[in-house]
């Protein structure tokens, strides 16, 4: 009678625990192990890439269309001033704050006031003059409002020009254009420096007297005047008339001379009003971003245009960090999965890549990605796609039903030996093993060895 023989029951539990997956999975605590006790480690956890802590998370991302517009929402700063003009400075962000600030160009001096020291001959009103010298980016030109004879009475500024500080044009300027020749006028220049209230006595008196108001800088109200020189040929109960800093309105300032010398030089004045509004006006800065705020900053200036710092800051608020657009994945079981688009992941408005922070885990093969312009950005028409881990994972097992078995959620003889075997395995080497619920997916295991 012929026989045959069988395998031995041991060599079948054997075969059932499977081994090959078992070695794989010690080699890999045996290396995380090793890799903690060199980084002076007496613990360590194994969370993902074994056979039985596999997580079926995000694998890789592909972006298929870039789209257009994705570029970064950036903090922009404007310098405002009545009568500076082309200056421009970049907020630098550190963190979420802005720390300083980046000149990139520091502004121009404009003409402000003429005064005409020769009439010339032969203009007619109406001529549009340009003021020649000086080193400039527009030429100021002014416009003959009054002639007699050709001979210039009156000019208004018509443009008021772009000059680099300190090389505007200086002294008696000669004037190009028109139907005449040989004018000059006087020129006043001026540019992010700080404006103040005046006191113009022109043609009141026979020789200008100078006064300077005193302002309160809280209230904006000329409070007293400092008479520098008294003049000559003024008379008692003459209008003393102030200036409001350019572009300042508020209540008129009211005053008479009340005490004049023997020459009409005036020794006294009598305020009745002391007006609102004469505040010294100073260049400012604003900061522009969806999400910043809290920014206060002074602008620093030099010979009318900025400095090298450009802006000083006082108080470099929060949330002005550049703004990105986002991504992420839409699926109805996985979680936990996050993507990021750097600044690096973006040329030309168009996102070329799609970094994975998080693989989460419980992704399905229907898994897709949204994507979504920062706040105010234009982006539009960019599209990706995500590839999962494979569950069954490369190993040929499905790693959350180890989780099943040691939870006592599924009952699984073969999986529950190859557990056991892998903590006696390393029990009989003096380590302390224990197989547990992996906190960040709650539905995978973990190891956690201690030495």
């Amino acid at each position: 009678m012929a026989t045959c023989s069988f395998l031995k029951a041991t060599d079948v539990k054997s075969l059932a625990r499977n081994d090959m997956l078992l070695w794989t999975e010690i080699c890999a605590i045996q290396q995380a192990i090793l890799t903690a006790a060199a980084d002076g480690e007496l613990e360590t956890i194994v969370n993902d890439g074994t056979p039985m802590t596999w997580i079926s998370g995000i694998a890789s991302t592909t972006v298929d269309d870039g789209g257009t517009g994705y570029f970064p929402v950036v903090a922009s700063a404007t310098i405002s001033h009545p009568t500076g003009t082309g200056a421009a400075v970049t907020p630098i962000v550190s963190g979420t704050q802005i720390s300083e600030f980046t000149v990139d160009n520091a502004g121009s001096l404009t003409l402000e006031g003429v005064t005409v020291v020769s009439g010339g001959t032969g203009y007619t009103v109406g001529d549009v003059l340009t003021l020649s010298g000086g080193t400039f980016t527009t030429a100021a030109t002014v416009t003959v409002t009054a002639e007699t004879g050709g001979v210039i009475d009156g000019v208004d500024i018509t443009n008021h020009g772009a000059y680099t500080s300190q090389q505007q044009p200086t002294g008696n300027i000669s004037l190009t254009g028109g139907t005449g020749n040989g004018a000059t006028i006087s020129g006043v220049f001026l540019g992010y420096q700080p404006l103040t209230a005046t006191i113009d006595m022109t043609g009141l008196g026979d020789r200008n007297a100078l006064i300077q108001p005193i302002v309160n800088e809280d209230t904006g109200e000329i409070t007293n005047v400092v008479i520098l020189n008294s003049g000559t040929g003024y008379i008692e109960g003459v209008a003393v008339p102030a200036v409001y800093p350019k572009d300042s309105t508020g209540t008129p300032f009211a005053a008479t001379v009340s005490l004049v010398n023997g020459s009409g030089g005036i020794l006294a004045i009598n305020i009745t009003n002391n007006g609102t509004g004469y505040e010294t006006v100073y260049p400012t800065v604003s900061v522009s971003h969806p999400t910043g705020t809290g920014f206060e900053g002074v602008v620093a200036t030099d010979g009318g245009v900025l400095d090298q710092k450009g802006v000083l800051v006082q108080n470099g608020g929060y949330n002005y960090q550049p703004l990105l657009p986002t991504a992420s994945v839409i699926d109805s079981t996985g979680i936990g999965a996050q993507l990021e688009i750097t600044e690096s992941d973006i040329v030309g408005g168009a996102i070329q890549n799609i970094q994975i922070v998080e693989s989460g885990f419980g992704y399905s093969q229907n898994a897709t990605v949204e994507i979504t312009a920062a706040t105010t950005s234009s982006g539009s028409g960019a599209e990706a796609t995500v590839t999962v881990m494979d569950d069954p994972n490369s190993y040929g097992v499905t790693s959350p039903f180890y989780y099943d078995v040691l939870n006592g959620q599924r009952s699984d003889r073969v999986r529950a030996g190859q557990i056991e075997y892998v903590q006696d395995y390393f029990t009989a080497l003096g380590y302390n093993i224990r197989a547990q619920v992996n906190p960040n997916t709650g539905s995978t295991m973990q190891w956690w060895i201690l030495w």
